[in-house]
């Protein structure tokens, strides 16, 4: 999750936010709805609702992260006009 918001914060700088609200929690999940908002140094406006799943561990930990953006046409399109440079080689 940390190289995720690496990623993010590295392709919008100090302007990706995220303001979240948890739905649904437990011992071993917690389902979130994330609104994120940017902006890509050209000036094109970044903006996303997200629901974030994430999996713990019994020691507490995140192990594993889905996310599906609600606002996927959007996220497509700003992507491939903004294309960032990834941190390391996902293939």
């Amino acid at each position: 999750m940390a190289l995720m918001l690496m990623e993010f914060a590295a392709s919008l700088g100090d302007t990706f936010h995220q303001n979240g609200r948890c739905i649904y929690a437990d011992d071993r999940v917690t389902i979130s709805l994330i609104h994120e908002t940017g902006e890509a140094p050209g000036g094109d406006r970044f903006d996303n609702r997200a629901v974030y799943i994430s999996r713990g561990r019994p020691d507490g930990q995140v192990d594993r992260v889905w996310t599906v953006d609600l606002n996927a046409e959007h996220c497509e399109a700003f992507w491939q006009k903004n294309p960032g440079t990834p941190s390391k080689d996902f293939s």
